[in-house]
């Protein structure tokens, strides 16, 4: 069905592409998006320290300086223009602005596995553990030809079809 061993059309718009050839899963780094919980905390000035959900227009409310547009931003961007702000309001501020909890890493499963459904990605989840975590393959499943997809670049669909059946022969 491969039209080349290198990259092949799907008629669903999906590109087939050896694992070798796929883009990194991160180009960079992680950016904000909606319904992350950041941690904004102070040195020496700990009661002022806050945890905020990135709400659905990308922003969060903090006190003293008010709306800060978080969404599409690193974590040192953000720190930055915080710092900045509340320079205004306090005498050298030293802040850290870290993600307590990521909302926008999720990982579908979907097909032949007894439960299928939207999956909260945790760092290092493998292909395997993946599927486990739906409830393992069905007895119809192909599990020479799994097709993962993943989000290139630009938001472009990649797909590339792994042969878990040996991947479990081997350990």
């Amino acid at each position: 069905m491969l039209a080349s061993p290198s990259v092949a059309k799907e008629p669903t718009g999906i590109q087939i592409v050896p694992p070798d050839r796929l883009p990194p899963v991160v180009a960079g780094p992680y950016e904000i998006a909606v319904g992350d919980i950041l941690n904004i905390d102070f040195f020496k000035a700990v009661e002022m320290s806050q945890t905020r959900t990135v709400g659905p227009d990308g922003e969060i409310f903090l006190t003293l300086i008010g709306r800060v547009a978080v969404i599409g931003r690193t974590v040192a961007d953000i720190t930055r223009e915080i710092t900045e702000r509340y320079s205004v309001e306090m005498v050298n501020p030293q802040i850290t602005v870290s993600v307590e909890e990521f909302s926008g890493l999720r990982v579908y499963v979907a097909g032949e596995v007894r439960s299928p459904g939207i999956r909260e990605y945790r760092g290092g989840v493998t292909l395997v553990q993946a599927i486990f975590d739906a409830g393992g393959f069905n007895e119809r499943a192909r599990k020479s030809q799994v097709l993962v997809i993943r989000r290139g670049p630009n938001d472009e669909p990649f797909g590339s079809l792994v042969n878990v059946k040996q991947i479990l022969r081997k350990g």
